[in-house]
């Protein structure tokens, strides 16, 4: 028995079907829409694919045909009718059978038990300097955020460097299992030897929890975490800084305007995905533009980045946006960092007016400007 299948890569080359053997052991397993492991290319490195037909005629050489290698378990199976529907969307509209195949098929995952994994602090003052040297490796981001705190001379935008406050006061909004955290923390104290009070911001209670445990099982006794929402959250702490890496769409927003309200001296802020500049924007003068998705998309999280940057300006910022990481590592890699400053009420003005030209001309209210015009 002989199975021709299509294999899981989307690549107009390979698609086509692939013949392969059915052996014994497999034959009460294998039927048509079955996703299987197979040994494919020269170095038989294993993939899955879907046998799309089961057949007693081998295309090829015997000797030359392959055997199924496994049956991928907990698969959802592609009966007749998906096929044929895939074949006529593949037809129709374009793209490989491989991507109508996926299209057409309900996914089934796997439930698996979850693992819950946490890092601990357990190093020297020499490692801790090695792990941020070498961080940019496997977490650009956060060896970016670090490297704008630090005080190297290479790196001329050193929030801190001017800093004579004894003690300072940092709010990092959405903080999640509170990575970064931790090691904003470590480097402020146990580096920078600056005296520090840190909260972190979230919304799992759980995290919450664990983050809290952890700090205290160190020693760390000015880091805190509390359970709270970036929209409408209130301390009593005179905040230096506010950190946010990755706030979602008009949560960076109100960040940015709690900041401001709180007159913090250092805002440094990861946007994430931008949904509501990309739900209202219109624009005749811009018509090529709105008529393709994915760059109206990019143009709209460019918009509110900008708006965003000028607002900050508007309300007494000296504001830079920055390439935060390498495309190739994140898409999100632009970095809004601000400073309080001394801008003439000039400048300011023309930023304020030069985003309301903007959003005339797009036809767009962003949260920013609400908040802080």
């Amino acid at each position: 028995m002989y199975a021709n299948i299509i294999v899981d890569i989307s690549h107009e080359q390979l698609d086509k079907t692939f013949q392969y053997h059915v052996p014994d052991a497999l034959l009460s397993q294998i039927d048509t829409g079955v996703m299987v492991n197979i040994p494919f290319g020269r170095g038989n490195r294993i993939i899955t694919g879907y046998v799309i037909e089961l057949t007693s005629k081998a295309e090829f050489d015997e000797e030359r045909i392959k055997d199924i290698d496994s049956v991928v378990p907990n698969r959802v199976k592609a009966v007749e009718d998906m096929i044929k529907l895939a074949a006529w969307l593949k037809h129709n509209y374009g793209g490989t059978m491989n991507q109508a195949l996926k299209t057409v098929i309900p996914v089934k995952e796997k439930i698996r038990k979850k693992e819950k994994k946490h890092i601990k602090l357990n190093v020297t003052k020499e490692e801790a300097k090695e792990f941020i040297k070498n961080a940019k490796r496997k977490s650009p981001s956060k060896e970016k955020l670090i490297e704008y705190l630090s005080d190297r001379e290479e790196a001329d935008m050193d929030v801190l460097k001017n800093e004579t406050k004894d003690e300072i006061y940092i709010l990092d909004f959405g903080c999640g299992k509170s990575y970064l955290t931790f090691v904003l923390y470590y480097y402020i104290v146990e580096i920078r030897k600056k005296k520090a009070e840190i909260i972190g911001l979230d919304l799992k209670a759980d995290v919450i929890k664990h983050c809290n445990e952890t700090a205290e099982k160190y020693g760390y006794d000015h880091l805190h975490f509390e359970l709270g929402d970036i929209n409408g959250y209130k301390t009593k702490m005179p905040v230096d800084m506010v950190v946010t890496l990755h706030a979602c769409d008009t949560a960076t927003d109100y960040a940015l305007f709690n900041a401001v309200q709180w007159n913090a001296k250092y805002i440094l802020s990861v946007p994430c995905c931008q949904h509501e500049v990309n739900g209202q924007i219109e624009s005749e003068l811009l018509a090529p533009m709105m008529e393709y998705g994915i760059i109206k998309e990019r143009m709209a999280a460019l918009a509110t980045d900008a708006i965003r940057a000028n607002m900050l300006t508007y309300r007494g910022y000296k504001t830079q946006i920055l390439e935060f990481v390498d495309f190739a590592h994140s898409p999100k890699n632009l970095l809004i960092r601000a400073v309080k400053s001394a801008i003439p009420k000039e400048k300011r003005e023309r930023s304020l007016q030069e985003v309301e030209r903007m959003c005339e001309e797009m036809h767009i209210v962003p949260s920013i400007y609400n908040l802080l015009k």
